[in-house]
């Protein structure tokens, strides 16, 4: 039966997916049109979740199903992401989100056995939704400028949606052994607590490679730029003194070198491309190995 008292949490919970999803991607909407796609998703949401609250079990959770599908077609319409980036990070928040609810509800009901239902309900809700603004607080101040290293179209982003969906299915299918009752509420945390572990050293490590790759992207940058100032001063030079023949020649030496590198796929970026495949024709003409 439907307790009026969770109105409230899902607005909380409704304006809480909003706010993440709108702050995490790129938006291609103005202001106005983006209030309106809002509001309607606000409002369904809510209307959705008083159907599940009220049917409760099975249904229950199928209506959360549809929640996050709605969720993510939301997300899908107001940003200019590319899409599998765009389910990478939806998938992701929905785990973080998943996991948070579910623990919280498990420790509230464990440490606190005989709270109201009312007070444990929101001891629940309401740190919740400030843990996850604290994690987009930091997913925008860390890890956003990373992830926009990949670029769009990259076939990383599916890799990275297809981990995201494992540990999203996992967890789900902890949550509806919780819904059932299966298994005491104390082994029901330990699981939430392995999944999310490893789904945090997955994540780290991805994240990891990902930085990595941005700096050597960044450090070839670099040496790119130095060799160009390089070559300029040194046409520069040629120029003072007149030397037109020495800077036709020079540039000849530079474009044969240029034209004798092998175009080769290193990267998905094509700048970075460009850059490695200029690199690795001067250790060919050095003798030297890339890998």
């Amino acid at each position: 039966m439907m307790a009026f008292y969770r109105i409230p949490a899902l607005f909380l919970t409704g304006l809480c997916h909003i706010v993440i999803v709108c702050h995490m991607l790129k938006l291609k909407y103005a202001a106005k049109r983006l209030l309106l796609y809002s509001g309607i998703c606000l409002f369904g949401f809510v209307g959705i979740g008083v159907y599940g609250y009220a049917a409760g079990g099975i249904r229950g959770f199928a209506a959360y199903l549809v929640v996050s599908a709605c969720v993510l077609l939301y997300s899908c319409m107001i940003s200019s992401d590319y899409f599998a980036k765009k389910c990478f990070l939806f998938i992701t928040y929905f785990c973080l989100f998943t996991v948070l609810d579910n623990m919280l509800k498990l420790m509230v009901g464990m440490l606190f056995p005989q709270i109201s239902e009312l007070a444990g309900f929101y001891l629940a809700i309401v740190p919740r939704s400030a843990l996850l603004l604290l994690i987009l607080a930091w997913y925008r101040k860390y890890a956003m400028e990373v992830f926009s290293s990949l670029t769009d179209g990259s076939r990383r982003w599916w890799n990275l949606a297809l981990i995201a969906l494992l540990f999203f299915v996992l967890q789900d299918a902890v949550a509806l052994l919780n819904l059932r009752n299966v298994l005491p509420k104390g082994y029901l945390f330990l699981m939430f607590v392995a999944v999310s572990f490893v789904m945090g050293i997955v994540y780290s490590v991805v994240f990891s490679n990902i930085s990595y790759m941005k700096k050597d992207a960044e450090a070839a940058n670099r040496r790119m730029r130095h060799d160009m100032r390089h070559h300029m001063d040194a046409i520069a030079e040629y120029a003072k003194a007149g030397e037109d023949s020495a800077i036709l020649a020079y540039i000849r030496e530079y474009s044969a070198g240029i034209s004798e590198t092998a175009v080769k796929r290193y990267s998905e970026n094509r700048t970075v491309n460009s850059i490695l495949s200029s690199y690795a024709g001067k250790a060919g003409r050095t003798a030297l190995t890339s890998k």
